[in-house]
């Protein structure tokens, strides 16, 4: 699962995969997906599944109750929320059944009280990069929502992540009293190495439809032009009939889901100020 499925595509357009190929559909919502994100400066956490892990080693987690098809979550991220080890994000290389194996080891193992939650965005929810200081002790980030820090340092010098003030809807980060550092350095470019995790959760509902309507959107206009052969009117000896015009069917609802993407827009908006 995405922002969004195919059966949503299909539902809002009438159409079904004997008219556009589902493969077709999935390529459309993945990239009114990517549009989504580039238009609200921002990514967002679609969770696939929940639970309670039992054990972990360094780059993996288990859920013996899992019954998980293999490598259903490979691409996606698992993000531990609670208990042991709880704010930590990391990016899914494979799983079994029942296990998740991670691509960097745990600051913190997690146990049989963490729980978890599988999700997917459309974008890298991870930014890693060295970045300029300010000069004084708050940085503002380029990408937010803020979920988790995962590692800073400024000067070489590691920053205890715990001593941090974090503003999560500014995508605001402060050195505390208790920091290694008090500023954040700027003499020259580039001090500043930040590891850390991003976007909003959950997938707000406005947002799964602006990807629904976009996603319908590319679908409809990819049949429009195999409708003209279409016939609308059958003569028999015992009667003539008419059925709806395919195109002018097909128009119609495309008109309609342009004017819902439009003001769907206008409520997105609100995810642009965050971003």
């Amino acid at each position: 699962m995405t922002y969004c499925s195919a059966a949503d595509i299909y539902a809002a357009t009438k159409l079904s995969s004997t008219v556009v190929p589902e493969a077709s559909v999935i390529a459309f919502i993945s990239a009114a997906e990517r549009f989504v994100d580039l238009k609200t400066f921002t990514t967002y956490h679609a969770e696939e599944v929940s639970g309670l892990a039992e054990s972990s080693d360094a780059t993996s987690v288990t859920d013996d109750d899992a019954a998980w098809d293999v490598n259903a979550y490979a691409n996606m991220y698992v993000w531990i929320y609670g208990g042991t080890g709880a704010t930590q994000f990391r990016k899914i290389l494979s799983n079994t059944a029942d296990t998740l194996t991670v691509d960097t080891a745990w600051s913190t193992n997690p146990d049989n009280t963490s729980t978890y939650r599988i999700v997917y965005t459309a974008s890298n929810p991870n930014v890693s990069e060295l970045i300029d200081g300010t000069g004084n002790s708050t940085l503002f980030l380029d990408n937010y929502p803020l979920l988790n820090v995962q590692s800073l340092s400024i000067t070489d010098i590691n920053i205890t992540v715990s001593s941090l003030y974090t503003y999560e809807r500014l995508g605001k980060i402060m050195l505390s009293k208790t920091s290694e550092v008090r500023y954040f350095y700027a003499y020259e470019p580039q001090l500043v190495d930040l590891n850390f995790w991003y976007g909003v959760y959950p997938l707000p509902a406005e947002v799964k439809r602006f990807t629904i309507v976009q996603a319908s959107l590319s679908t409809l206009a990819a049949q429009i032009g195999g409708t003209y052969a279409t016939p609308s009117t059958y003569t028999l000896p015992e009667v003539s009939l008419s059925i709806g015009q395919a195109y002018v069917n097909i128009r119609e609802t495309f008109n309609s889901l342009l004017k819902e993407a439009q003001a769907l827009e206008v409520i997105l908006q609100k995810y642009m100020t965050i971003a």
